[in-house]
């Protein structure tokens, strides 16, 4: 067999993960990192290249020289070269087996850390949790730490390792060298089958490795995290609840330095961000803050009477609103047994199907009464507050929420009012822009709109060409449109509830203050600015320009339509995506929906919402071709990267497994798969952590590029270098093409406009 001596310059990557084995190298002199997806391992002098790899026949591992490094190279195809290997060089025998022990050892012990760790992380978080409950009760306080940090669950994974292949490693390497020799020196098969079948559990151990790396990092996300949703927000939010009350926050005190001192032991989060958020916590004045709290209640105490439901004090809340409805003392009657039987049957039969058709029931009524009252306060001077809390929080009934969260409801109410914003909408606010022609109508379930819905109407013969003329033109048509199609449907999806959905707002699912839970466009722009800050093309649209004055100059400029965000009444856990423009009209905004009310984090579920619009809105502006190969686009390469996974060569057998499970997760979801792709680019990947595989990387880097500046700071790594390589190439073209095109129309006269400079800018990002 040939033997080859090499020479690998420093930083030089020489083998590529997911690669076919061609050879096994010895490192004569020097040292290689062996990375994984999330880890790195030191091989030096002595250390046999490839041996990891022999069983699956592919690298699992990238191969950098952290120094000039010298390797002696032998062929590798089948067990068969190894042998040959052996037959030349009989010394190589216990050689190879003792590297490939050695190499087994340093991964075992990884593989025994990160497990305990993942361990570690999941009893800590839990331990808070308890921490945090026992204080809530001890002092009786209407508080409860935010959802996410008790629906946690311990590790799980496909293909752990065996304790008793643990031990059986680990007593092999403590054996004596001399013993280990002469049994195995002289041995061919035998040791040739214990490299194989330890390149197999180490295979195992990496692919198993990378699934508890992903564990830890969201939980370690969980304990602290950049955008502030995290273990520590939750002790601040009750330490100042606890201190405004007077009451003593020194055990929180306690937790919290535990946690400070555990995030610096753990090395998982960046140090600068533990210390600068940790000196937030430990600089905040408490006691100042008390007082101030002490005189906002005073304050707020005697301004009650002015704008609080005291407006309305004694007086049958749900009686009011069906009043205002408009229905009679007999239906009155009707729909107040309605919810009597509801409540009765959700106390003593939760998730029954009788109860389940009692909440379909009183479901469609309520929505009657929304759609009635909603009509009525068209033609009224002032709208209560009680009112505003029945269409913007689904309030009907104060027995079902709660004097003290009634008030807090209250004060939010008012504070709605004073919160204007360009593309955030309470219910209320979007029905009235329906109503007075400043937005359209949504679809309806089956891509419908209101006008749409009108023509099959009239296809169908159920409606006359003239009460179609008529409709076409009624505004509180449109608004009963509206609800009964987008807005019942959507409270039903951001509920999150699959048994039993109901739109009454009930004062048990309000587990922290309603403030702190309350959807404020504040929250959203913020979400929403946090990923154009990385993914900064994701809202614009190409759209074309026409100077009628020039009438050969047309052009393609670059324009950001923000979406319209729309609050459902509803306490909820999860968005959507409702549509991703209206109509043929390239420049109207997508419209997300959200529960006014969140119990989960917001910057998630935009981020999830986003990512459904990337893929909805490449699929209508590609129509007919939004999945053909031949006509490249974002959804048409991921389209085909799924639908021929298990054919790609560039995919190892651990990455096609875990396609296979994001299939199943996603039920078959093209769409949805991308989103999690899409959610670990923008969270991890911009952060230089790899979460995608190599063919997703392509993918992404080409048609959802980081900003400049974190493509600079990533192209540092080789792996980004190549990725991004083509879209440099390709945008520095194009920003070349559109400055001639500016110039050409500027010399024939024409003049810059500033959305001309802004899609210059828009390339330059």
């Amino acid at each position: 067999m040939s033997m080859i001596v090499i020479q690998q310059e420093k930083g030089q990557k020489f083998i590529n993960r997911g690669e076919k084995i061609q050879e096994v190298s010895i490192i004569l002199k020097g040292k290689v990192a062996m990375r994984t997806k999330n880890d790195e391992f030191i091989m030096e002098k002595g250390a046999v290249i490839g041996l990891m790899s022999c069983a699956a026949g592919i690298y699992d591992c990238d191969y950098v020289a952290l120094e000039d490094t010298i390797l002696v190279t032998y062929s590798y195809t089948s067990r068969s070269d190894l042998k040959e290997v052996f037959n030349e060089q009989p010394q190589y025998i216990y050689a190879f087996l003792h590297a490939s022990k050695v190499t087994m050892q340093t991964v075992i012990k990884r593989y025994e850390m990160v497990m305990k760790l993942s361990r570690d992380i999941y009893l800590f978080i839990m331990r808070h949790n308890r921490e945090y409950a026992f204080l809530c009760k001890k002092y009786e306080l209407n508080h409860a730490i935010t959802k996410k940090f008790t629906d946690i669950n311990p590790l799980k994974i496909k293909s752990s390792i065996p304790q008793w292949r643990i031990d059986y490693e680990n007593e092999l390497i403590a054996q004596p060298q001399e013993i280990m020799q002469q049994f195995y020196g002289t041995r061919q098969d035998i040791t040739i089958g214990e490299i194989l079948a330890g390149s197999e559990v180490m295979i195992k151990a990496i692919g198993a490795m990378e699934e508890i790396s992903e564990y830890i990092m969201n939980k370690a996300d969980m304990l602290l995290s950049p955008d502030g949703d995290d273990l520590l927000a939750e002790w601040f939010k009750l330490a100042k609840h606890m201190s405004a009350k007077g009451l003593d926050i020194s055990h929180i005190q306690k937790m919290v330095k535990e946690l400070q001192s555990t995030l610096v032991s753990y090395r998982l989060v960046d140090e600068k961000l533990i210390k600068d958020r940790f000196s937030q916590f430990w600089q905040f004045d408490f006691e100042d803050y008390a007082a101030q709290q002490d005189k906002e209640d005073t304050r707020d105490e005697n301004e009650d009477s002015a704008d609080g439901t005291d407006e309305l004090a004694g007086t049958d809340y749900f009686e009011y609103i069906l009043s205002y409805a408009g229905y009679d003392e007999d239906r009155k009657a009707q729909i107040c047994q309605a919810k009597d039987d509801y409540s009765l049957l959700v106390k003593e039969k939760p998730r029954s199907t009788e109860t389940m058709q009692a909440a379909r029931n009183f479901t469609d009524i309520f929505y009657d009464i929304y759609e009635n009252a909603f009509i009525n306060s068209l033609h009224a001077e002032k709208i209560s507050s009680i009112m505003m809390l029945f269409f913007n929080f689904g309030f009907l009934d104060a027995g079902l929420v709660g004097e003290e969260k009634l008030n807090e409801l209250a004060a939010l109410s008012d504070k709605i009012k004073e919160t204007e914003s360009d593309h955030v909408y309470t219910a209320y606010e979007w029905l009235m822009a329906i109503y007075e022609g400043k937005k359209e109508t949504s679809k309806n379930e089956f891509g419908l709109d209101y006008q749409a819905s009108l023509r099959e109407l009239r296809k169908a013969n159920k409606i006359t060409a003239e009460e179609e003329k008529n409709y076409k033109i009624d505004r509180e048509r449109m608004v009963r449109f509206e609800i009964a199609n987008m807005l019942k449907t959507g409270c039903r999806i951001t509920s999150g509830k699959t048994m039993i959905f109901s739109p009454v707002l009930d004062g048990s699912e309000i587990t922290k203050p309603a403030e702190d839970m309350w959807v404020s466009p504040k929250s959203v722009y913020s979400s929403i600015d946090k990923i154009r800050q990385v993914d900064y093309s994701c809202f614009y649209r190409e759209v074309l320009f026409y100077d009628k004055e020039h009438d050969s100059c047309r052009f393609f400029i670059q324009k950001e339509v923000l979406p319209d965000i729309i609050l459902m009444p509803v306490i909820g856990s999860r968005g959507i995506m409702w549509q991703e423009n209206v109509g043929a009209d390239r420049e109207s905004p997508a419209r997300m929906l959200f529960p006014v009310m969140s119990v989960l984090s917001l910057d998630d579920e935009i981020m999830d919402n986003v990512g459904r619009y990337r893929w909805e809105m490449c699929r209508k502006l590609q129509g007919v071709r939004w999945n053909d190969i031949s006509e490249h686009s974002l959804t048409s390469e991921y389209y085909d990267y799924i639908q021929y996974y298990k054919k790609n060569r560039n995919l190892s057998a651990a990455v096609k497994e875990k396609i296979k499970s994001a299939l199943s997760r996603a039920k078959g979801s093209y769409r949805e798969v991308f989103v999690t792709d899409y959610v670990n680019w923008i969270k991890y990947e911009s952060q230089g952590n790899f979460r995608v595989n190599k063919v997703v990387r392509e993918i992404m880097s080409k048609y959802i590029p980081f900003t400049a500046d974190i493509r600079y700071h990533l192209m540092e790594n080789p792996l980004y270098r190549s990725a991004f390589s083509v879209y440099e190439n390709n945008i520095i073209q194009i920003e070349k093409k559109y400055r001639n095109t500016l110039k050409k129309y500027k010399d024939d006269g024409g003049t810059l406009t500033q959305d001309m400079m802004d899609t210059l800018h828009f390339y330059q990002k």
